[in-house]
């Protein structure tokens, strides 16, 4: 259910939003979109991984609960992938290249303390 609600809120803000990206869509955009995405499986690998030893660690998102169910790590970076590209896809070229660096950033931190922590990845 909380996936429906995820793209049905994903689907109404991209009939809102006017969509600039089209032409204006770069190779750029593309490498940056691949990175984000990349680092976001390996971000939900290693959280599926903790699941599966439970004990160790627990979820340090607490939208997410400190201890979700895979099948809930599954439909939620599943929606963060889609939304994130949605999103970067609407914006303005400016906005879009500081909204994907950011997001990047953001992620290289979060993989970065898992494996700190001694997530390794569970696909």
């Amino acid at each position: 259910m909380e996936i429906v609600k995820t793209l049905t809120a994903f689907a109404a803000l991209c009939f809102a939003l006017p969509a600039h990206a089209g032409d204006d869509w770069t190779r750029e955009d593309t490498w940056k979109q691949v990175v984000f995405t990349t680092l976001l499986a390996v971000d939900c690998a290693q959280t599926r991984y903790e699941i599966s030893h439970p004990g160790r660690t627990r979820e340090g998102n607490t939208m997410i609960g400190p201890y979700p169910s895979k099948g809930r790590i599954n439909n939620i970076c599943m929606a963060t992938g889609l939304g994130h590209f949605g999103i970067s896809y609407v914006l303005p070229q400016k906005i879009r290249n500081d909204w994907q660096w950011a997001t990047i950033a953001v992620e290289i931190f979060v993989v970065r303390d898992n494996y700190r922590i001694g997530a390794r990845m569970e696909f």
